[in-house]
């Protein structure tokens, strides 16, 4: 990367007349340019997404994770287990001991819940 050491040599490169190392010098910087915007390309350009897109998505996630944490506990375990941990529907009745169809309905209705919920914010 460019700094003072940098600087300097050229400097003294210029006063000794060295124009072969002033060019070697001047190549280098241009390498160690065209490697900065590379990698602020690649700040901004995160999975796809600018930096400003991927700071609204983390800050959506978190609100949802708000809302999802304020439902009721009989929606919010059948969310959980469903989404968090990729249960089935089968297994979430299992272990909730409830209807596969009472399930279904408490998915249902606590994503009504959660879309009211964050388009209210």
């Amino acid at each position: 990367r460019h700094d003072m050491k940098n600087t300097i040599s050229v400097i003294m490169q210029l006063a000794a007349g060295n124009e072969e190392g002033l060019q070697a010098y001047l190549e280098e910087l241009s390498r160690t340019t065209d490697s900065l915007e590379e990698e602020t390309q690649e700040a901004w350009d995160v999975n796809g997404n600018t930096l400003e897109e991927e700071v609204l998505k983390k800050e959506q996630i978190r609100q949802l994770r708000q809302a999802v944490k304020k439902l009721d506990y009989k929606y919010r375990m059948p969310v959980y287990l469903y989404y968090m941990e990729e249960i089935p529907i089968a297994g979430i009745a299992k272990i909730l001991k409830l209807p596969k169809g009472t399930v279904k309905s408490r998915l249902y209705k606590a994503r009504e819940i959660l879309k009211k919920q964050l388009a209210a914010e």
